[in-house]
């Protein structure tokens, strides 16, 4: 198999058997070997009625036969591996597992809450975040835009949802987005200390650069989090007091440069830190210069000194 064809469709109900049978019908026409479906409106007990000779592969979520209800229909001929399902209780998503011809494929169909619903958005990108090394591909009706300017005729501030900037934001995380605009700020949302310390975009590339740079020069493993870099909480890192002492002072320059920033967040580079970090060590050398530490300092602060010059 060269390609895949991949229909996503928001049927609005399947309840109905004629119904069935056109949607069914239409996604044999349009050739699709994939179909992302939403709003089935079935019940547990109904999903199997999806199924037809040409669709006999059915993974669904549903929440009852009113409401919701999203399902992910593989056509006969296409050979593949199922890994595994995750599916929302509340039937907003499917998410399923899939290899075909040796490649890992992680496929979603999903139909999103039209309110500000932070544990749905959570729910589903964590769970997506699973599976982040296989290609991605996410089909359906999210009930939100991400540029409401370009996207939406009237732009009142009532739709510069919360859901807005995280769904933006999460995407470029897992490089499903090639936009590293933070649409909180884009949209001129108040700020708040979390964001802007952590949620924000920029800030948050920021963090994720410094640990991986740390992680390299001091040859241990840092993962950034809220927890870390916004409170200083180094319980996670089994390092020695020395050791302890550089990655706390190198995020703290880190927050200085974010703070620094903060009121054009997309002036945010690695370089102001870096070059923070050197005035930082220069201090610390010429304040342990002529005394019994000096030796010490020096030898802590040289895989970055070196790394980094």
């Amino acid at each position: 198999m060269n390609s895949l064809n991949i229909v996503s469709w928001n049927v609005r109900g399947l309840g109905s058997g004629p119904k069935r049978l056109k949607v069914l019908s239409h996604l044999d026409d349009l050739k699709a070997d994939i179909a992302l479906l939403q709003e089935t409106h079935l019940s547990t007990q109904s999903q199997d009625l999806l199924c037809s000779s040409k669709f006999p592969v059915i993974y669904s979520s549903s929440y009852n036969s009113k409401q919701r209800g999203v399902a992910v229909l593989i056509n006969k001929n296409v050979t593949f591996t199922h890994k595994d399902t995750v599916t929302d209780p509340e039937g907003r998503f499917v998410i399923i597992n899939i290899s075909i011809q040796n490649k890992d494929y992680c496929i979603a169909s999903i139909y999103g809450p039209n309110v500000d619903d932070s544990s749905f958005f959570h729910r589903f990108f964590t769970s997506l975040s699973v599976h982040s090394d296989s290609t991605i591909i996410i089909g359906g009706d999210v009930n939100l835009v991400l540029d409401p300017e370009l996207d939406r005729l009237s732009t009142a501030a009532a739709q510069r949802t919360w859901r807005i900037y995280y769904t933006g934001q999460r995407m470029f995380k897992m490089g499903l987005s090639n936009s590293d605009i933070c649409q909180h700020c884009d949209s001129n949302l108040p700020d708040n200390y979390m964001h802007a310390l952590w949620f924000c975009t920029p800030v948050q590339a920021l963090w994720q650069q410094v640990c991986a740079d740390l992680s390299v020069w001091l040859k241990v493993s840092i993962t950034a989090s809220p927890s870390l870099c916004v409170l200083g909480d180094m319980s996670a890192i089994d390092v020695e007091g020395g050791l302890g002492s550089i990655i706390f002072i190198t995020l703290c320059i880190a927050k200085k440069t974010i703070l620094t920033n903060w009121k054009s967040k997309k002036n945010i580079n690695i370089s102001q830190h870096r070059n923070l970090l050197l005035d930082q060590i220069s201090l610390e050398k010429m304040s342990a210069q002529g005394s019994s530490n000096f030796e010490r300092i020096r030898s802590l602060w040289s895989p970055i000194a070196d790394s980094v010059t």
